[in-house]
């Protein structure tokens, strides 16, 4: 079962409906699924920081090109749950929805600053519920997952994995967090909201899809709420800011915006996590993929506990952001699913992937 938290201002049925997992799931993906892959003379390059239009083009020419048409198969079929988080205050439709991650103001509550619900309960509720239908699904094969808010909420289940009180969230095996970082009062423990990550001795693996060098400026609608930040820019994916190592935090570049610390400092601190349940210091290891893209694998010794690092460089903030060196929801389900837990609760890995074809 892979649970997938959609994006601030969306909704569980917009993700249901859309390209993704959805078509991996069933027997789409199984008979293949084609998407289109760059080559050396013919990638995608986005056309403003929005990324709401972009082709492909010859890097040598300018010009327009065609890039070729490749497959990719799912052998595993999988359940996929997409929850809705509370609707905006004054959203008037059914799909304008947030959930709370940890940020302050609270996202999509009209700048109030406490917290105004309990996601983390209702998705460890969530989870206890369907976890129980173990003629439909593997209760040791479940997955969180999120995009944008969403993936700043998969962070913060991820913190929470560690608590005895979460006993749903302990069962998740992987994470994966699609253009998303911690938030910053996660991070330092402030404005009510719980320290992360937290202490622990439970395993898992954690895994992170970011964009890089495609700055974020901010606008207009930031400087009412954050003085001094109108015209300021940062490296990340337009709306996401990627950071440095020590510096920030930083401001999202979104209308419900809030603090959150660099891409480097949050990997820190789950490697320091990780490091301290498995007693192993972490070995990172990198290789590239595509044109654009950097992949990171951090190892803990012997044990399956695990964190993947996905960079696409200029990469946007969509679950098309990897500039077309390979598809998201492909690439999210391959990570996350190569881990289980076994009765006893302990992760295992397997170097076996359901997947097949070009990803």
């Amino acid at each position: 079962m892979v649970l997938f938290l959609h994006g601030g201002n969306g909704s569980g049925l917009e993700k249901l409906v859309a390209p993704g997992l959805t078509q991996i799931s069933d027997d789409r993906g199984a008979a293949g699924i084609s998407w289109k892959q760059n080559t050396a003379t013919c990638q995608y390059t986005p056309a403003g920081v929005l990324g709401l239009q972009g082709g492909y083009i010859n890097p040598s020419t300018g010009k327009a090109c065609l890039a070729p048409s490749v497959s990719f198969t799912n052998s595993q079929p999988m359940i996929v749950v997409y929850p809705d988080g509370i609707s905006d205050v004054g959203a008037t439709d059914n799909t304008t929805r947030h959930w709370e991650d940890g940020r302050t103001p609270s996202p999509g509550q009209g700048g109030v600053t406490a917290e105004q619900r309990d996601d983390v309960g209702f998705i460890d509720f969530l989870i206890q519920s369907l976890e129980s239908h173990e003629t439909l699904l593997n209760p040791r094969r479940i997955y969180a997952t999120g995009v944008s808010n969403g993936g700043m909420m998969t962070v913060r289940l991820a913190c929470n994995a560690q608590t005895p009180a979460y006993v749903g969230l302990s069962q998740v095996a992987a994470f994966g967090a699609v253009v998303a970082t911690m938030p910053a009062p996660l991070a330092s423990g402030s404005d009510g909201r719980e320290k992360c990550p937290a202490t622990g001795n439970h395993p898992f693996a954690i895994s992170f899809f970011v964009g890089n060098n495609h700055n974020a400026l901010f606008t207009e609608h930031d400087c009412p709420q954050f003085p001094g930040t109108c015209g300021k820019t940062v490296n990340g994916d337009g709306f996401m800011p990627y950071g440095a190592a020590g510096g920030g935090p930083y401001y999202v570049n979104s209308p419900d915006s809030g603090q959150v610390i660099s891409s480097p400092d949050n990997w820190s601190h789950w490697t320091t996590l990780l490091s301290d349940i498995t007693g192993s210091t972490a070995t990172k290891t990198s290789q590239n993929l595509g044109f654009f893209t950097t992949i990171t694998d951090y190892s803990f010794g012997s044990s399956a506990s695990h964190m993947t690092t996905y960079e696409a460089n200029g990469g946007l903030h969509t679950l098309g952001g990897s500039r077309g060196d390979f598809p998201y929801s492909a690439r999210l389900w391959d990570v996350v699913s190569a881990y289980r837990r076994t009765s006893s609760g302990a992760l295992v890995h397997s170097s076996t992937s359901p997947m097949s074809g070009a990803f």
